[in-house]
C-alpha cells in the first residue's frame, strides 16, 4: 500500500497523518496533497527570489504550515532539509522583524521536531548565525533604553529553535563554541553567567560515540571540576546543573559518573535548603538558587545502574535523611517546598491537601 502511494505521489513521503486514509473522500487526497504542495514550493521559491519577504514569503510559509497541520509531513526528504535550510537562512536574517521571525521559527521548530526523520547524515546547520540572533535579541544593548521592544515570548521561541536545531550542529562545533566562549569564564566577572548560560544551550551532546572526542571530551573534565571547587552556589551553577543532566542522559553507559556521585547528592540535599543543626541554620530559598528539580531527577536516573551501584545507595540514604521531614508533626515551610518539587518530577493526580502524603508514599 505504501509502495503504491509512493508510485502515485512520486516520493516517499516522510510522515504523513495515518487517520486521513479513513476519511471517505481518501482516495482523493494524495492528488489534492501533491497540487497543493507543487503550488507551496514553485511560490515560496519565487517570493523568496524577489525578496518579497511581505507578503509572499510570510503568506507561503503559512500555507506550508496549514499543509502539516493537515496532510503531516508529506513530503520527501529532499523537500524536508530544503525547507528546513530556506526557513534556517529566513529566521537567521539580520534586522528582521520580530513578529516575522518568531512565526518562521515556530514553524522551523515544527518541521524539525520529529528527530527520527532526519540523521545528521541528512542535515547540517551552522550554530553562528543562531548565536548571534540569540546574542542580538537576548543581550540587547538598547532594548533598556527603549530603542527596541522585545516580546516576553521571544526568549523561550528561540531556546526551544536552538534546542531542536542542536542534534544538527557540526562535529566541529563544540571546538569553535569553546574558543568563543572560553574567555568569559570568569568566577569574579558577570560574563561568567553569561557564558555558562551559552554552554548549556548550544553545547552538542549526542554526537555518536566516535566523535565523542570532538563533543564532551573537550569540556567535560574543565567544567566538571569548575563545578565541584566552587561552593557558595553561584547563580550560574543551576546551568552547569541542567547542562550535566542533557549530559548524563544523551550519553548513558559512556561517562564514568562514580567520583563525583557523593558530590552529586550532597548538592542536591543542599539545594532542597531545609533546616539543618542545632540551630536550625538555613538560608532563604531564593538566595541558594535552588536546582531545577526535573534536571536533577533526570540527572539522577541516568546514574543509576552499572557496576558499582553506588547511585542507588546514594538515592536511598537521601530518600532517608528527607523523610522526616514529611513527617505529619513536623511543620516548616519546607513541607511545601519539598511537596512541590517533588509533585513536579513525579506527577500524580491529587489536589492540594494531600500533596504532602503523597509525597512521603513516593519517598517510601
Amino acid at each position: 500500500m505504501k509502495k503504491a502511494q509512493s508510485d502515485k505521489l512520486g516520493f516517499v513521503p516522510q510522515k504523513d497523518i495515518v487517520y486521513n486514509k479513513l476519511l471517505p473522500y481518501a482516495d482523493r487526497l494524495d492528488g489534492e496533497s501533491s497540487e497543493i504542495l507543487s503550488r507551496i514550493k514553485g511560490n515560496l521559491g519565487r517570493a523568496v527570489q524577489l525578496r518579497e519577504i511581505w507578503p509572499g514569503v510570510l503568506f507561503w510559509t503559512r500555507k506550508l504550515s496549514t499543509y502539516m497541520r493537515l496532510y503531516g509531513r508529506k513530503f520527501s526528504k529532499e523537500d524536508h532539509v530544503l525547507f528546513i535550510k530556506l526557513l534556517y537562512e529566513l529566521v537567521t536574517i539580520p534586522r528582521l522583524e520580530i513578529s516575522m521571525m518568531q512565526g518562521l521559527a515556530r514553524l522551523l521548530i515544527n518541521l524539525l521536531k520529529k528527530k527520527e526523520l532526519l540523521s545528521r547524515e541528512d542535515l547540517e546547520l551552522p550554530w553562528r548565525p543562531l548565536y548571534e540572533l540569540h546574542d542580538r535579541i537576548l543581550f540587547s544593548k538598547t532594548e533598556h533604553l527603549g530603542l527596541n521592544w522585545f516580546p516576553n515570548s521571544v526568549e523561550s521561541v528561540l531556546k526551544t529553535l536552538v534546542k531542536n536545531c542542536r542534534p544538527y550542529f557540526s562535529e566541529t562545533a563544540t571546538q569553535e563554541m569553546l574558543d568563543e566562549w572560553r574567555p568569559l569564564l570568569c568566577p569574579f566577572d558577570v560574563t561568567m553567567q553569561r557564558a555558562i548560560s551559552y554552554f548549556e544551550l548550544f553545547l552538542p551532546t549526542t554526537l555518536p560515540p566516535e566523535l565523542h572526542h570532538k563533543g564532551f571530551m573537550l569540556w567535560f573534565n574543565e567544567l566538571i571540576n569548575l563545578w565541584v571547587s566552587v561552593q557558595n552556589l553561584p547563580s550560574w551553577e543551576v546551568h552547569l546543573v541542567n547542562l550535566f543532566a542533557r549530559l548524563a542522559n544523551d550519553n548513558i553507559g559512556y561517562i564514568d559518573w562514580d567520583p563525583y556521585i557523593p558530590k552529586i547528592f550532597t548538592r542536591v540535599l543542599r539545594s532542597l535548603n531545609l533546616p539543618v543543626g542545632t540551630g536550625q541554620m538555613m538560608v532563604p530559598r531564593y538566595i541558594t538558587n535552588a536546582y531545577d528539580i526535573s534536571h536533577v531527577v533526570l540527572w539522577v536516573s541516568s546514574l543509576l545502574g552499572g557496576p558499582s551501584k553506588q547511585t542507588q545507595a546514594q538515592l536511598s540514604g537521601l530518600f532517608n535523611s528527607i523523610t522526616s521531614f514529611f513527617h505529619p508533626s513536623n511543620h516548616g515551610r519546607w513541607l511545601f517546598d519539598l511537596a512541590l518539587d517533588f509533585d513536579r518530577a513525579v506527577p500524580t493526580q491529587h489536589d492540594g491537601a494531600t500533596s504532602m502524603y503523597n509525597s512521603e508514599v513516593c519517598l517510601s
